[in-house]
């Protein structure tokens, strides 16, 4: 995910895909269901909206209503309900009816990124300042806020999946920092080794290691309970690292870039397995399907598409995620 704090920097004019600049609506973020089914993808044009894995094709009507760039979109683990950010505010949506169910919303600048608990009671929100909120689905009330005591913007944060460890990387440091949500105080010592602003962030499944992209065009894998860095930095990208995910089993990472590619690292060597190409712009968002087979991918180019993993070719046509250009 390229952080909101960079992204709000672009002309409106090409975010919103006109006066010729570029034809296309922006991809900022994809997600599978938890029964990888169906994908959800927030864009450009202040659109959520859910596609058939299978078919390729739009499910129901957009889900409308946001009022800027959707940066992250995330299911609840049951599937029967979708978060999306825009701006400084959270949306909640019934995802068989396509209604809106709740707007949750915080005196605080840009969201970054959402996500539910793995019991998909409580939901937890970063915000570009350093500010994390937990909020209680069933009451629709905030019951948790942890204020990470930054001097810059936070272009990447990411949740470990127990809930009570928040990573942060910023606009103009080149660390990583922990943060611990019951305690609301830093974690140890910030991660240091990028050499450029990190832009995207994801913990493994178990929880013990933290993936890292960065301007610099590397990703870093790191230890969480030593904060120290694991092997080598990976290389391979010619562009900064946009996004990073584990498959649900940890033994794979994917990573994608500005340099319009996509490539998978086999987490314990170290070492580049495969490289998915076919986009023509940054790919923006991945995401692994839950049982890991397959990943699909958002990028500036307008596009999401869906990757067969044990054969590393895309499956059909990519998604087009329709662009109200004039």
């Amino acid at each position: 995910m390229l952080a909101a704090a960079l992204t709000a920097a672009l002309p409106l004019a090409l975010a919103a895909c006109s006066h010729g600049v570029s034809q296309v609506n922006f991809v900022y973020s994809v997600s599978f269901s938890p029964d990888g089914r169906s994908l959800a993808s927030g864009d450009a044009e202040a659109r959520v909206l859910l596609w058939d894995v299978g078919t390729h094709k739009e499910i129901g009507r957009p889900l409308n209503g946001t009022s800027s760039v959707v940066h992250s979109v995330s299911f609840r683990p049951d599937g029967q309900m979708l978060a999306s950010i825009d701006g400084a505010t959270i949306r909640l949506w019934r995802v068989r009816t396509d209604k809106q169910v709740g707007r949750l919303s915080a005196n605080t600048p840009d969201l970054l990124r959402v996500t539910f608990t793995r019991n998909g009671r409580v939901l937890e929100s970063a915000f570009n300042d350093g500010t994390f909120l937990l909020w209680n689905i069933r009451t629709r009330g905030r019951i948790g806020k942890l204020r990470g005591r930054q001097t810059a913007l936070v272009t990447a944060a990411a949740f470990s999946p127990d809930g009570r460890t928040v990573a942060t990387g910023s606009y103009e440091r080149r660390t990583i920092r922990f943060w611990d949500v019951l305690t609301n105080k830093r974690s140890g010592q910030p991660l240091a080794g990028h050499t450029d602003e990190v832009l995207g962030l994801e913990f493994s499944p178990d929880g013990r290691m933290l993936a890292s992209g960065s301007l610099d065009k590397t990703v870093r894998l790191w230890d969480v309970r030593t904060h120290r860095q694991l092997g080598e930095p990976l290389r391979g990208h010619t562009g900064p690292v946009e996004c990073v995910a584990f498959s649900p089993d940890g033994s794979t990472l994917a990573s994608g870039s500005n340099d319009k590619t996509i490539r998978l690292w086999n987490v314990r060597t170290h070492t580049e397995i495969g490289q998915l190409r076919g986009h023509h712009d940054a790919v923006s968002s991945v995401a692994f399907s839950p049982d890991g087979h397959r990943l699909a991918s958002g990028s500036w180019d307008g596009t999401i598409r869906v990757w067969d993993l044990r054969r590393r070719r895309e499956l059909g046509q990519p998604i087009e995620e329709p662009c109200n250009c004039h």
